[in-house]
């Protein structure tokens, strides 16, 4: 099935705005390259560890890096009001 533009652009839209806002709060770590050499996977994993050792009610998600190199590995937390903070950088304790 072909898709139009519009119905491409219009789903899109709302998956976009669905991400923008999420309904439980979103935590991304940025996975690209240079995070990944600086630790980003390991932080991802101490991250989810200590979310489910308190049996937080977050999502996980996994952004690219936003071209701070220095401050990788970087962490996002997006919150249901569309309140978005960023964290770097960010170590395994």
């Amino acid at each position: 099935m072909v898709q139009s533009f519009t119905d491409l652009r219009i789903r899109s839209g709302a998956l976009y705005n669905d991400w923008l806002s999420p309904v439980r709060p979103r935590i991304d770590v940025a996975i690209d390259t240079s995070s990944l050499a600086a630790g980003a996977d390991d932080v991802r994993t101490a991250i989810a560890s200590q979310a489910a050792s308190r049996n937080a009610a977050v999502e996980f998600g996994r952004v690219t890096g936003i071209g701070m190199q220095w401050l990788n590995p970087t962490v996002t937390i997006s919150f249901p009001d569309g309140t978005r903070v960023l964290y770097g950088p960010v170590g395994t304790d």
